[in-house]
């Protein structure tokens, strides 16, 4: 918050200096005279950042007793009260309308004080905005006044408020430079808690240039000041600026606590632009602990780009894993089996063997035996021959032992080997259980990415226009709104005006309608089209435009402020048409049409006809000024009107062909006199026909009205 305005307060007459509770408890038994509309404006001033509707009902009574009095110093001061809580409020036209009018009566009463402070809200509104000339041109207004007042407090106050303007357009060493100029000025008023106020910004200036040891060594200085002094102004901003830090630093517990301080305060007193910064603080915060669900609540929707596909991909990994475990341990028992069969049948050749051998020396002891008592004679001869046989088998003994060994050993070795299987087979049971384990928290975190998604659906169905409104300008409509995921990239906006309210017979009502197309689909997209409703209704809504040309180039500039697309790398945008509704005499339409890379289709002679947009887009690439025109066509009752995104055209079939734009007017034009109902069903049915099997390409949107 600004300076200055905390600084005209502590300036203000003795009765300001008043508490409120002191001023709420005395003001009624004052005399209706000007130094009762002096309280009451003073109670108005105190109460800027506490309710509205209390505010409001003092603020009243000091316009009702000025009125009375005929008291117009108090009347200015009235006005310019109501101008600094509007523009607290973040209602800038009501904040200028009546900072104006005071601006008016204080420059006839040539009260340059109340002028000054005039020219200082009209600088704060104006650079909320991001008209920074205009903003510079009221401050250095209100720096004239204060030098010729030769008041180096209010010259100040003037300059910190140039040096804050100068952050916003991130010219940081002018704004450093401002801000020293200011500090030096405060120190020769030994004016310490100024000077300290002044460091809370320097501070700001440093983390935004990653200064950021600079930038914390300040804020800790200063923070226990402003508490000192319950700076309500500066205080939240130091506590974000501390949090930041602590989020560089990868302290996001220390970082949350700062911000969440931050908010409350911000909340407490209505500081809407920084309730709105710090949610955003608290947004990355949490996304970058990993909590999607917190993260996605303070920013409406958003989450990560590829989930479906990291889930898909991961799954396949996973099987992939599992099947080559599953075939590993399948060859390692079937080798082992090999390996039992061959033990098994040697170990049965060996028996064969042994028995055999048996079977031999039993006949040849039996064949000694017969011969030693048949034939005596040859008893040598067949000790010799015993001896013979006998050192034949000790040989065959002795193979055998070396068989047996051998066996032995490839037991052993079988042995072994399936010790090393049943550690292989046990390592491969603990790999599976924490496969199994890892894609249990994948499905986990897969299913909460899926239930963010679903929630940021019903986020974006929410800010749709309702069918009801749009019922209640067109006499009949359809609507066809086809997301390729499951949150879309296309949108569709819709804003009823009356114009002319001064009599309910006399009003006039007008339309307007866009239909946006932003770059991506999906998160991306959804996320394109969130910025594109907020600008949409500021530029409608609160700015009062209402040319839609002027409102296309109004969305193209605040695209690239809020991406940064001069500083970044960021070239997202959107093609959009926006359409301008006027009722005429004689049951005829004047309808305005401007369109960034988008057409209008209408029905004319029996045939559907197609008025071109501009071949230029929003955002994007592109720095020049774009200058989008604006095209009218009036049309009797009746008529028809389509606004379509390129979805529909580019959907291509199995041959991969695109239907395409000449089909799609064809299709319109064949359907144009037929019921509403009926013209959204037999597209959705031609749409059907081409794609058939084929995975839907992008968001598709068509609107169809009859005027």
């Amino acid at each position: 918050m600004k300076i200055f305005l905390f600084f005209f307060l502590l300036q203000s007459n003795f009765l300001f200096a008043q508490s409120l509770d002191s001023l709420k408890s005395v003001w009624k038994n004052v005399q209706p005279d000007s130094t009762k509309v002096d309280m009451l404006n003073n109670i108005t001033l105190k109460m800027i950042f506490e309710s509205i509707d209390s505010t409001l009902l003092y603020a009243n009574l000091a316009y009702q007793l000025t009125q009375k009095i005929n008291y117009p110093k108090g009347l200015a001061r009235h006005y310019a009260m109501l101008g600094i809580l509007y523009r607290t409020e973040g209602d800038y036209i009501q904040a200028v309308s009546y900072t104006i009018k005071g601006l008016e009566i204080y420059e006839k009463l040539a009260y340059l004080r109340g002028i000054a402070s005039s020219y200082v809200n009209l600088g704060l509104i104006y650079a909320a905005q991001n008209q920074y000339d205009l903003a510079m041109e009221n401050y250095q207004k209100c720096l004239a006044i204060k030098k010729k007042q030769n008041d180096l407090f209010g010259v100040a106050n003037c300059i910190n408020d140039m040096g804050e303007l100068a952050v916003k357009q991130q010219n940081y060493d002018q704004a450093l430079k401002y801000y020293i100029e200011a500090a030096e000025l405060r120190k020769k008023q030994n004016d310490f808690y100024g000077v300290s106020r002044i460091d809370c910004n320097i501070a700001v200036v440093y983390l935004k240039t990653a200064k950021f040891s600079e930038a914390a060594n300040l804020f800790d200085k200063v923070i226990p000041i402003l508490e000192e002094h319950q700076d309500t102004f500066l205080l939240p901003i130091a506590y974000n600026g501390l949090g930041k830090i602590y989020e560089n630093n990868k302290d996001y517990k220390k970082a949350l606590y700062y911000f969440e301080l931050a908010l409350d305060l911000n909340k407490l007193h209505h500081h809407q632009q920084e309730v709105k910064n710090t949610y955003y603080n608290l947004s990355v915060c949490y996304f970058k602990l990993g909590k999607t669900d917190l993260g996605l609540t303070f920013l409406q929707n958003y989450t990560h780009l590829q989930d479906s596909l990291f889930s898909t991909e991961t799954t396949k990994k996973i099987a992939k894993l599992q099947n080559t475990l599953e075939n590993k341990k399948r060859e390692a028992q079937i080798e082992l089996f090999a390996k039992d069969k061959i033990l098994q049948q040697k170990i049965i050749s060996s028996h064969d063997f042994e028995r055999n051998m048996w079977f031999v020396f039993s006949g040849l002891v039996l064949f000694f035996a017969f011969f030693m008592f048949k034939k005596i004679r040859k008893e040598r001869k067949n000790n010799i021959l015993l001896k013979e046989q006998k050192t034949e088998i000790e040989d065959k003994n002795k193979e055998i032992e070396v068989q047996n060994e051998e066996m032995k050993q490839h037991h052993e070795e079988l042995i072994s080997s399936n010790e090393a299987l049943e550690q292989q087979y046990t390592l491969i049971e603990t790999q599976r259980h924490d496969l199994e384990k890892t894609n249990g928290q994948l499905q986990e975190t897969s299913e909460r990415l899926n239930q963010s998604i679903r929630y940021a659906q019903n986020i974006q169905q929410g800010i749709l226009p309702k069918q009801e409104q749009l019922k209640d300008f067109f006499s009949e409509h359809f609507v066809i709104y086809l997301p390729k995921d499951i949150v879309s990239g296309d949108f569709y906006w819709f804003s009823k005006i009356s114009l002319a309210p001064f009599s309910q017979e006399e009003k006039e009502e007008i339309a307007i309608l866009v239909l946006g197309d932003c770059t991506g689909h999906g998160v991306p997209g959804a996320f394109m089209t969130m910025i594109g409703n907020t600008l949409l209704h500021e530029t409608v809504n609160i700015k009062c435009i209402y040319e839609p040309a002027q409102i296309l180039k109004n969305i193209d500039s605040g695209i690239r402020t809020v991406l940064k697309q001069d500083q970044t790398k960021n070239y997202d945008g959107m093609d959009a048409g926006i359409c301008l509704f006027e009722r005429l005499e004689k049951k005829q339409t004047k309808i305005t049409f401007s369109g960034a890379k988008s057409s209008l289709f209408y029905s004319e002679n029996n045939e559907v006809a197609e008025l071109v947009g501009d071949r230029l887009s929003i955002g994007g690439k592109s720095n020049s000024t774009k200058d989008f025109t604006d095209k009218i066509i009036i049309l009797p009752k009746e008529s028809m009107i389509y606004m379509s995104s390129d979805g529909f055209a580019d959907q291509n079939d199995s041959n991969r062909k695109r239907y395409g734009m000449e089909n799609f007017k064809k299709l319109l034009n064949s359907l144009a006199k037929l019921p509403l109902q009926t013209q959204k069903e037999q597209i959705l049915l031609a749409l059907k026909n081409h794609q058939q099997n084929e995975l839907q390409r992008d968001d598709i949107s068509l609107i169809g009205l009859r005027i």
